[in-house]
């Protein structure tokens, strides 16, 4: 699954960088943080070995964000849903959380996503309830188009989500 990563630019005192690094599973850490808001129950990722196997069956590419110590604080990837069409999820460690780093960050990994596969179209999905995420997907660049009733199942309930997509003349 790993590729040789590209560098992409810097935010900040952060390197980021295209493509999947060897150590992209260690990035569970600072998915971790956030999980209980970030999976539905039913998407069978609940530690790192699921995460591993997920990604492993699942995603295409990544795009991470690093410290000057090399560990992994942010990262974004893809899931194909068509030729021209992916799925975009990114999360970040709680310190580098600021519109001012993650908000960049995911950008340049968006682009790269963008340049490297020839996606007309990246869509994000999340939960509703979740207006955090949803604002973050908004200042990013997404649109959102709508509300999906009773679309993901979290913390064993039903709940809204939203969908919102880029298209590739809007990063």
């Amino acid at each position: 699954m790993a590729m040789i990563p590209t560098l992409l630019g810097a935010v900040g005192d952060l390197a980021v960088y295209g493509g999947i690094p060897e150590d992209f599973f260690d990035s569970w850490a600072c998915l971790e943080d956030c999980h209980s808001s970030f999976f539905a129950d039913d998407s069978g990722i609940h530690d790192r070995a699921s995460f591993e196997k997920f990604c492993r069956r699942k995603v295409l590419d990544v795009a991470v964000s690093r410290e000057a110590s090399g560990r992994i604080v942010c990262a974004g990837y893809i899931i194909p849903e068509a030729r021209y069409a992916a799925c975009f999820h990114g999360y970040c460690a709680p310190k580098y959380r600021s519109p001012d780093i993650s908000i960049p960050c995911a950008r340049l990994g968006l682009r790269y996503f963008f340049r490297r596969y020839g996606f007309e179209r990246i869509s994000v999905l999340g939960r509703w309830g979740n207006r955090v995420a949803r604002l973050y997907a908004m200042r990013q660049g997404f649109t959102i188009e709508g509300r999906l009733r009773s679309y993901l199942r979290h913390k064993g309930q039903f709940v809204d989500a939203y969908f919102g997509s880029m298209l590739k003349g809007e990063v």
